[in-house]
């Protein structure tokens, strides 16, 4: 989606061409969509385009509904949902180039507090910086993944953050972020499901 974001692009001044862009969107939309749908794990996704280079909040986020659909929503509710901050507008518009993506580390997701992990990315065009794409992904399909691995009889596998330490064993789970968040110390019963880490905490 980012090659095809930077690529298709026929002018950065045509970003202003409200017409123009909609048909753009409507493109990298569709494309996304085909992604998300073929990711296992995936919670939602989005574009946001540079204010300094449209007119207004301009972009989409959609999500999965609980029976598998995708709701995309209305420019209203996506104008609330400050998903380029000004920092990080001041910071990729410095850069003239690609800088690569983030890992973000678990947090809440913004509409049901779900565990989700997310990547952003800033795209660029003619060393313009012109959207952000990011997509997020249920943490707990994450652990699971963790938990189905299975090393000969008593083996277990784990999961690295930050710095190459274990946030998560199937038998306790670390700190996994800066913020200090911790989930659980024991895990009781598997596979884990997309409501929460099921876990106790005995502390």
């Amino acid at each position: 989606a980012e090659h095809y974001t930077a690529n298709e692009l026929e002018s950065v001044e045509l970003l202003r061409d409200e017409a123009y862009i909609d048909k753009y969107m409507a493109d990298i939309r569709r494309l996304f969509d085909e992604i998300a749908i073929n990711t296992s794990g995936t919670y939602s996704y989005y574009l946001c385009f540079s204010p300094e280079l449209t007119n207004g909040t301009t972009g989409f986020y959609s999500q999965f509904e609980e029976d598998g659909t995708i709701r995309e929503l209305s420019r209203e509710e996506f104008s609330k949902l400050s998903l380029l901050t000004n920092d990080e507008l001041i910071e990729y518009s410095n850069h003239s180039g690609a800088i690569g993506g983030d890992w973000v580390a678990p947090h809440p997701s913004r509409f049901t507090g779900e565990s989700v992990i997310s990547y952003v990315v800033p795209v660029y065009s003619d060393n313009t910086f012109i959207c952000i794409l990011g997509f997020n992904m249920y943490f707990n399909y994450l652990l699971e993944r963790v938990n189905s691995i299975e090393l000969y009889e008593y083996g277990n596998a784990l999961l690295l953050g930050e710095q190459k330490k274990i946030c998560y064993t199937f038998i306790k789970v670390y700190t996994i972020c800066k913020l200090g968040v911790l989930y659980g110390r024991k895990i009781y019963k598997p596979p884990l499901s997309h409501r929460g880490v099921e876990a106790l905490s005995h502390g």
